[in-house]
């Protein structure tokens, strides 16, 4: 019980200091952050500008791949809605393991014809750097998106 004592105390502190926040519209990336990453065709924060935002699929198609992609993350599903336009939006959860932090991924994707553009983000709710977690979720997020 002394053993897990430090663990329970970092488990109340997360469940106290990190509410789920409730993105129901594309959140951004503070200034300066090193605890978030974005990538939209008109925006890039913490990843490489030069992936591609717009994916060769139908937004079904992508929108499986994200699906199995977080299922297979063990992402939880916080919201989700479809427009009447196809747009789809996701906002799920990925918890670190043994600390158990929570890091909201969010995506968006928008029917353009036959192509899907893509607008994904990834943060850490808690403290001051990610140590690279959500730009590499979210690169690979996309390398899985450019499968579909």
């Amino acid at each position: 019980m002394l053993l897990a004592s430090p663990w329970l105390l970092v488990q109340g502190w997360i469940l106290v200091g990190a509410p789920t926040p409730d993105h129901q519209r594309m959140p951004a990336c503070a200034d300066g952050t090193q605890n978030c990453a974005f990538l939209s065709s008109s925006t890039s924060v913490r990843m490489d500008s030069g992936l591609n935002t717009v994916i060769e699929a139908n937004v079904s198609e992508v929108w499986a791949m994200w699906e199995a992609w977080s299922d297979d993350e063990g992402l939880r599903t916080v919201h989700e809605t479809v427009d009447e336009n196809g747009e789809r939006f996701s906002h799920r959860v990925a918890i670190t393991p043994f600390w158990r932090f929570p890091d909201d991924v969010v995506v968006q994707f928008t029917p353009q014809g036959d192509d899907t553009a893509i607008t994904l983000y990834s943060a850490s709710r808690l403290g001051q750097s990610d140590l690279g977690v959500n730009p590499d979720r979210l690169e690979q997020l996309h390398e899985a998106l450019l499968l579909a």
